[in-house]
This record gives C-alpha cells, sequence and structure tokens, in this order.
C-alpha cells in the first residue's frame, strides 16, 4: 500500500500525513527491497512470576467474592467526598486500617516527592492528630461500627 502510493507520485511526508505513519517507518517501507518482518516483542519477565503457582491457587481454590458501593452524587467537594467514605464504612461494617488515594484535590492540594512534605486538605485530615478539624470524620467512622475490616 506505502509503495503504491509511492509509486502514484506521493512524497513520503505526504503519505505519513494520510496514513497516519511516522516519516520514517514510511521511508522504511518505501525504500526496502523486501519488506520488513515485523519482529515479536521479547517476553519480559513479569514482576508477578514468582507469584504466578500461588496466584492460580487461589483462583483454583473457589468462588471469590467482591463488593463495590456505588454512590452517586452532584458534587465533589471534600465534605461529599467524606460523607461517601461514611457511607461506605457504615454498609461495609467496618472501616480499613489504611486508604490509599491518588492526588486528587479533595485530599493532597500540593503533592511533594516526599509525602510528609505535601500539603493536605485540612478537611479531610482527622481531628485524631490532636488539632482541632472541622470534620474529625475519621472519628465518626470508627463510632459506626467499632470495627475494622
Amino acid at each position: 500500500m506505502l509503495r503504491d502510493l509511492y509509486r502514484q507520485g506521493l512524497s513520503i511526508s505526504e503519505i505519513a500525513r494520510q496514513t497516519g505513519y511516522n516519516r520514517r517507518t514510511v521511508s522504511k517501507y518505501v525504500n526496502a527491497e523486501v519488506p520488513p518482518i515485523s519482529r515479536k516483542p521479547s517476553a519480559k519477565p513479569s514482576k508477578l512470576d514468582s507469584y504466578k503457582d500461588y496466584i492460580i491457587q487461589r483462583l483454583n481454590s473457589g468462588p471469590l467474592t467482591a463488593c463495590r458501593i456505588y454512590q452517586f452524587t452532584l458534587s465533589i467537594d471534600t465534605p461529599t467526598l467524606i460523607q461517601c467514605h461514611l457511607n461506605a464504612f457504615n454498609f461495609f461494617g467496618g472501616y480499613p486500617e489504611e486508604v490509599l488515594y491518588d492526588n486528587m484535590k479533595q485530599i493532597v492540594i500540593k503533592r511533594t516527592m516526599k509525602s510528609s512534605d505535601s500539603e493536605w486538605n485540612t478537611q479531610f485530615e482527622s481531628s485524631d492528630k490532636g488539632q482541632d478539624r472541622e470534620y474529625s470524620w475519621l472519628c465518626e467512622a470508627r463510632l459506626l461500627s467499632g470495627q475494622l475490616f
């Protein structure tokens, strides 16, 4: 196909624009005497290779269950996020020991390389740290169930 376009008088740049291929790729195929053979990428070892037997064993050991809870909201502010957490903790009958977050603005105002130097949303921080916060939502979550999950 690329060679046909080239034989019709189109430049390599024009072929690249029309087909969406890189100019170097078009040039490689147009100028090659024999079409290049595509190579399959070499198999790289996976980080999970050492756990493969364990994973297969767990998958074959019986039914796995998971539960999801969805709550649709019209707001993405921090108080709404906190309320969604409380609703989830109440639904599951407990709260986790640890919750991991990405860089959502409702939680992390400014991310730094060292997590302890990051600027956290004070509304989301718990008053457990000895500071008076508007929301002591984690304490409220503990009162909901009194147990970890």
